[in-house]
């Protein structure tokens, strides 16, 4: 008889996917440089706005305010650098949805300080394209 391998599910709650998602981003690219982001100005504006008022004193950088932007209810837009009409809407519940489908392997370089560009990138592409498609 063939053994199968388990199946683990999990779940990571919002504020966590947001944070991981704001993690990933620092590392400078999604897809390896395959996907450009995009997103209204003003909704930058109004996610820097709330960063800057939680805490007057805090450096904001721009991952924080990409992750903001999501937490207001926004959505940022992915767009294949090599095929312009292959686009992919992005909001908060999209990156929850897709928070369980990160391979296991990704999440424990995560959560023990093991992880890199790939691992980050992984990460995003699976929270983003629900699935690892570039690289």
């Amino acid at each position: 008889m063939k053994e199968t391998p388990y199946e683990v599910r999990f779940q990571i709650s919002e504020n966590e996917v947001l944070k991981l998602f704001r993690d990933c981003l620092c590392s400078g690219s999604v897809g390896f440089g395959a996907l450009r982001i995009d997103f209204r100005d003003e909704d930058y504006a109004a996610a820097k706005k709330v960063l800057k008022q939680q805490d007057p004193e805090r450096t904001i950088y721009w991952e924080s305010v990409i992750a903001e932007i999501l937490n207001l209810g926004q959505v940022l837009k992915f767009t294949d650098v090599e095929d312009d009409e292959n686009i992919f809407l992005v909001n908060k519940k999209s990156l929850q949805e897709n928070s369980s489908k990160i391979e296991l392997q990704h999440l424990n370089q995560m959560l023990n300080g093991n992880d890199d560009a790939i691992t980050h990138d992984s990460i995003l592409q699976t929270l983003i394209l629900g699935e690892i498609v570039y690289g």
